[in-house]
Parts: C-alpha cells; structure tokens; sequence
C-alpha cells in the first residue's frame, strides 16, 4: 500500500481516519504494518501490501511482526504452494470460463461507448474504484486506460477465482501495473474509505449482488462530487434469458432504476441514465445510445454523472491504439495446424464454452460462422500473442514492420480470435493463467517440459503415414544420444546448425537436441554454419543418413550411444526459417511455451503433418510433444 493511499481510508464503523505504522516498507510501498482507526482503535494488518479489512484486530499487539508473519503463510501460502495448486489445475483442465471470458465479455466492453463521458471530469492524480474485482481483468484494464489515475480495487477474500493467494500472485505490487492498489475488503460490510475519496467508480456486477442498504448509499457518499459513476451489468426484470438459465441477487425493473435516478437529480445535481447492455455492445466505436429503462434486454447498464465539468479532464487511452498493443488470445476457438485454421468450438474446456455461448447470444452474434483461415504469419503472430508480446516486439521478431504485423492481425481481431489490449504484462499473464494458456513445468525451461513430455510417453513418440514408429523411450535415448554427438563435434553455445531434411522424426530430435544445448538452427536455409546436415555430403556437411544405410552417416553412431547422459539443457538455443519470404527467428523457449500455451485449445487428433519445416508444422509437431501425444508425420 502507498503511503499517498491513507488520506482516502476511513474506518467503515466510525469513518474516521486511520493512523499508518509500518514493520517494513520500501520508499512509498507499506509492505507490512498495520492501520489503526483514530476513534474505534480498531487495528487493520497490512500484509505483503495488501490492507486487509477482512482480518481486522482489537489491538497493536496482534499486529506485531510474528503475527502478520502468521497471517501471511495461513492466507497467501508459499510460492511453492501455489505452484503446486497451478499445477494441478492445469491437469484437471478444469477452467472458470467466465473468468477467462472476461477481457471479451460484452459486460465487460459494453463501458466502452461510455468511456469518455466517465473520464469527463477525471483529473491527474485522481483514484478510481474498483469495488468488486473478481478476477483481477477489471482493474488490470482500467489501469491500463487511465494510466494517470490510480486504480483501487476491493476483493472480498478467499473466495472465487483468485483468493488471496491469487490475488498475492497475479496482482502483487511486482506483478501488476504501478498504478493499481488492491485492498480486502466485504463491501455489503461498508467501504472503507472517506467521503468524497474518488474521481470515478466502476462497479462491473456488483450493485445487483450486495444488499441496496448499505451498498448504494456508499458507493455515492465515497465518490466525490465531481465524480462519475457506472453501475455496469445490472441484472433487470424486463425479460428474462433465453435460453433460461438461474440469475442471482437483487432485480429490478428499468423503469425502478429510472425512478430511482430521478430522486438522485433531485437531491444531489447529478444526471443519471440507464441503457440496455445490448445498445452499448452494439455501439461500440460510436457514440452513446439513446437510454432505454424498458429495454427488451435483460441486463442493464446505469451511467451517474456529476452536474458540473472538471478543469483538467484526463482523456482515457484507447484499447485498440496502435502503440505497442498487446493482443489475448480467446479462449473460444480451436486451433487446427492441419487445417491451417482456427475454429469457433462449443466443445471446447468440456463443453463450457457452448455453455457459455447459450447464455451470450449477443456476442455470439459477433463470432465467425465458419471457421477462420490462418497463414503461417498469423501462426506465428498467434504464438507471439499468447505470450503477451507487443506490436513492436512481434515485428522485431519476425523481421517485418509493426505496420506489417497490424495489418496480418486485423482480420482476426475482428474475428475476435484476438483481442487488442493496453493492459499490463502482468495482466496479459493473468489472464493466461485463467484462460489455461500459462503453463507450468518444473525447473526454468520450456524445452526441458517438452523434452519431459517426449520422455513420459509410453506408447509412440513419432509415427509415419507409411507405419512406422518411435517409442518415448527410444526418442528420448535418440535426443540424448544427439546431444552426445553434437558436442563430440565440439559444437558449442550459440554455435549454428543447418538442418535441410525438415520431415523424418530423427531429424526433430537432432534439431531439438541442438537447441538444448544453445545452439542457432537454420531450418532449410543455406548459409554460414558449423555444422549442416542434409541430403549429400560436401565441405562441413554431415548426412544424417535417415535409412540407416548411407555412407558416413551419423545414425549408426548415434544407434549405440543409447547409453548417452541425459542432455543437459543450456539457455539461448534459437531456431531460424523462413517465413512470408523472411528469415524469422525464435528463441527456443519462445517457441517452447507458445506450443505449451496453445495445448489447452488445439485439435486433439490432428492429420499427419508435411514435416516441420514451416512455422505450421513445427508448432503442431511441438504441441503434440508438449501434451505427450504422438507426432504424425508424412514421411
């Protein structure tokens, strides 16, 4: 917690101040302390920067250093612990889907043709409310578009989708954007802070969950003045779903909502209007739609602004500016690298995303019918995405323009395949995290989860149209006993490689084996290197003698070192082939996580691929490892 926070907290008992004591700090940051109200004495720790009102003590003496040392291992755990947690989850497969849903959820977007109407009177400087941040995507992104504001967001504690390790995870003060402050709080308790503390409050479903009595009377007294408030996906009578499905909390008609603004006009000056959820979603881009209390729709939307204009109005950045976006990959589309396509997939995450799709006509409405062709540059602008790169960084990456790299992402953007974003780093990887696109290996490296993936499989690692077949076993000895070759050779770190045969599994392995060990590999290319393999032999060329037979081959050698050490995997290995008539360049663990990234989404059982020269097939052959599924090959 920032020390520049304090002058917004009040207790929510006898709303006044609270005295800060601090057991460690770090210029403004608080990370441990505790606050102490001026009137009730009621003491609120501070743990790892979080306020915790949820925790609340009679005294100084239960806020000592040992006690919030207590506090801290019973309710955020261990990195450890939490690794552990991530890992199971990503076995399970299980996935809140709406959590993952949420950067494209038309709740969530339906506060874009509003936008500027809320930032009306925000000022530099100004803090804006976020008093209910279920998955973290709510603050993550308004941070993203005031990043003059600081964003302050309450969580209830350890329940739903994050908790507090979640939270002390994904959004502790190293992992999120500098101007985001996250407290815990129960916001049906009171709201913790002073009157009149905020330039703008965003409630996204929250007002229809807590009771009207303290929650609305609070929302308004905490706001300034000046302040613009949204009330956004609120549940309304006016019809009910279709297909039906259960609603919870408080619902009210439109036409309750109007009535209730007009004595809000009356007694405060302000202007209040609610809008059909639907009309704002389809409006994006454009400006605001007429209101509509009797909309036939059955979510709404309440928009409370304040009388007057501020002096210094403070414009929110657009989400879809050029400038070093991001992009989030949606969770709703199958990947099919033998088809060269994505998909739209009610099957997908077991089944949920059809269940999903019922409860969302709207946006379904807005997805592709028919399934979306994909190039190799949007293959690899796909696997850059999923990793949160920027506009910029993909360009440099694959040696085109940011302009080249805008223009290849368009059509899929429209396709909503991905979503433009300012947010964060870490809210991209919070996202992920929901989504079941970050995924978790032991150890640092990428590689060696694809490597432990070849290793574990019992059955194939590798099979050819014509019948044959790798085990894991003999993959993995093969993958050593290759590295055991290539540093025979006195191939080093950074070293180049180039491999022409880009369609036989051994091939795979020895191009896997040299990234493991650092090297630089030029799939199919020509050009310096200190090693080649390819089909004839010639001045520093070796043939890798794929049946076994031909003259000065390295495979019979590589036959008997079945015994080799396991490989031992070295930072820095890059993989090099052309891509839209470019030579492209990957980091090996780039590549790695991408295809891990992509394992939740892609085709279970894809058509054996034309080998793993292009950007297609080198991701669905790394997909496959990565999951512990055989690799098919067209020999």
């Amino acid at each position: 917690m920032k020390r520049s926070i304090l002058p917004a907290l009040a207790c929510p008992s006898c709303r006044t101040g609270y005295d800060l004591a601090a057991h460690e700090a770090s210029g403004e940051e608080v990370i441990s302390g505790f606050l102490t109200c001026r009137s009730c004495a009621i003491v609120i720790p501070i743990v790892r920067g979080f306020p915790l009102f949820t925790e609340p003590r009679l005294h100084a003496g239960q806020a000592a250093v040992d006690q919030l040392v207590e506090i801290e291992g019973r309710l955020f755990g261990s990195d450890e612990d939490y690794l552990v947690y991530r890992r199971r989850k990503l076995e399970r497969g299980g996935m809140e889907i709406y959590a993952a849903f949420q950067p494209f959820n038309e709740s969530t977007r339906a506060f874009e043709p509003a936008l500027a109407a809320f930032a009306r009177n925000l000022a530099p400087g100004d803090i804006i409310l976020d008093p209910w941040c279920r998955s973290g995507w709510s603050t993550e992104w308004l941070a993203a578009l005031f990043p003059q504001q600081t964003i302050l967001a309450l969580w209830e504690g350890d329940t739903s989708v994050l908790g507090y390790r979640g939270f002390g995870r994904w959004l502790s003060r190293d992992s999120r954007a500098a101007n985001i402050e996250v407290m815990f709080a129960r916001p049906e308790r009171g709201l913790p802070f002073a009157e009149g503390a905020f330039g703008g409050v965003y409630a996204l479903d929250a007002f229809h969950r807590f009771s009207l009595a303290p929650f609305a009377g609070e929302i308004l007294r905490v706001a300034a003045p000046s302040a613009a408030i949204v009330l956004a996906h609120l549940h309304l009578t006016n019809s009910e779903p279709s297909p039906y499905f259960e609603r919870g909390g408080f619902m009210w008609h439109g036409r309750d909502y109007r009535a209730w603004l007009d004595q809000l006009t009356q007694r405060h000056g302000r202007r209040g209007r609610i809008f059909s959820e639907e009309d704002l979603f389809r409006s994006l881009g454009a400006a605001l739609p007429p209101e509509d209390p009797d909309t036939p729709h059955y979510n709404g939307f309440v928009l409370i602004e304040p009388a007057g204009a501020g002096l210094h109005p403070s414009a929110p950045r657009r989400e879809d500016d050029e400038e070093d976006r991001r992009w989030l990959v949606s969770p709703l589309f199958r990947v099919l690298f033998s088809r060269s396509m994505v998909r739209l997939d009610p099957g997908l995450h077991d089944g949920a995303v059809g269940e999903l799709l019922e409860r969302h006509p709207i946006y379904q409405e807005r997805l592709p019918k028919a399934p979306v062709a994909l190039g190799e540059l949007q293959f690899a602008l796909l696997a850059l995405a999923i990793l949160g790169r920027t506009a910029s960084e993909v360009a440099a990456s694959l040696g085109l323009t940011r302009q080249e790299i805008l223009s290849a992402a368009a059509p899929f953007e429209a396709a909503e395949v991905l979503r433009p974003t300012r947010v964060s780093p870490g809210g991209v990887a919070l996202q992920r995290f929901h989504a079941n696109q970050l995924p978790v290996w032991e150890g640092a490296s990428a590689l060696g989860a694809i490597f432990a993936g070849l290793a574990g499989q019992t059955g194939p690692a590798f099979t050819t149209s014509d019948g044959g077949s790798i085990t894991g076993e003999e993959a993995s000895a093969g993958l050593n006993a290759f590295g055991a070759y290539l540093v025979g050779t006195g191939l080093k770190a950074c070293d180049s490689l180039a491999v022409a045969d880009t369609r036989h599994p051994l091939a795979l392995l020895l191009v896997l084996a040299a990234l493991g060990l650092g090297l630089h590999v030029r799939l199919g290319l020509d050009g310096p290197a200190m090693l080649a393999v390819g089909e004839s032999a010639g001045p520093g060329r070796v043939v890798l003698g794929l049946d076994g037979e031909s003259e000065g081959t390295i495979l019979a050698w590589v036959a008997d070192k079945a015994d080799a050490p396991p490989l031992a995997i070295v930072p820095g290995g890059r993989l090099t082939l052309t891509l839209a008539g470019v030579e492209t360049g990957f980091s090996a663990e780039d590549l790695c996580e991408a295809t891990l990234s992509l394992d939740s989404c892609a085709e279970t059982n894809p058509s054996p691929v034309d080998g793993f020269g292009d950007m297609v097939g080198l991701l669905a052959c790394l997909t496959q490892l990565g999951r512990g599924r055989a690799v098919a090959l067209r020999p």
